[in-house]
């Protein structure tokens, strides 16, 4: 069987703005994990496999014994920098049953991750606030950037610290029910600017 998901993140080339479409595919007939990023990804973007598969052992998620593909489509542009962690991990946790694609499907997504999971900093949040709002997308980016992409005008953000702030926000926010793994970190600290 396999499992399509499709996720929307950005670069820029200055004030030029290129949408992405992140697809990640969940392919059976492997006997264990492999994880492969494909569409002319730099090695900031490609190293991302890494800090996902170290996100999702803090929470307590593996990935399933099939192939997973990440497409960055358009694939003859150039990708850089480690806003992709995000929109990455989110869709493999579409993927794998955590999070309901066809609602995330609705933002534009990006942020790097670290190894805990803590959403941090990244490149260029307020033109893709401005993007997201002329395109009709809402927008998660990092909590410590909510500030400079409500500058945008935009009045569907989610600003998230931490990975398991942003699941339990959308599990709340679109009433999505599953067996999500829990932790020892500090309480929901999501806001919604």
């Amino acid at each position: 069987m396999t499992c399509m998901i499709s996720l929307n993140s950005i670069i820029f080339n200055g004030m030029d703005a290129t949408p992405i479409d992140v697809q990640v595919q969940l392919a059976s007939g492997l006997s264990k994990p492999e994880f492969n990023i494909i569409g002319l990804a730099d090695r900031a973007v490609k190293e991302s496999a890494e800090r996902i598969r170290n996100v999702l052992s803090a929470l307590n998620l593996s990935l399933p014994p099939k192939r997973l593909t990440v497409n960055l489509s358009p694939a003859d542009v150039e990708k850089s920098g480690s806003h992709f962690d995000l929109p990455i991990l989110c869709g493999i946790l579409c993927a794998i049953g955590v999070l309901p694609d066809e609602k995330l499907s609705k933002y534009l997504i990006l942020g790097e991750v670290g190894l805990d999971g803590a959403i941090v900093k990244t490149d260029a949040v307020l033109p893709a606030g401005v993007w997201a709002k002329n395109n009709g997308l809402g927008l998660i980016c990092p909590a410590a950037q909510g500030g400079e992409a409500a500058l945008s005008g935009h009045g569907d953000i989610l600003a998230a610290n931490h990975v398991i702030d942003l699941i339990n926000h959308l599990m709340v926010r679109f009433r999505w029910c599953r067996n999500v793994p829990t932790t020892t970190h500090k309480p929901i600290r999501f806001r919604t600017i």
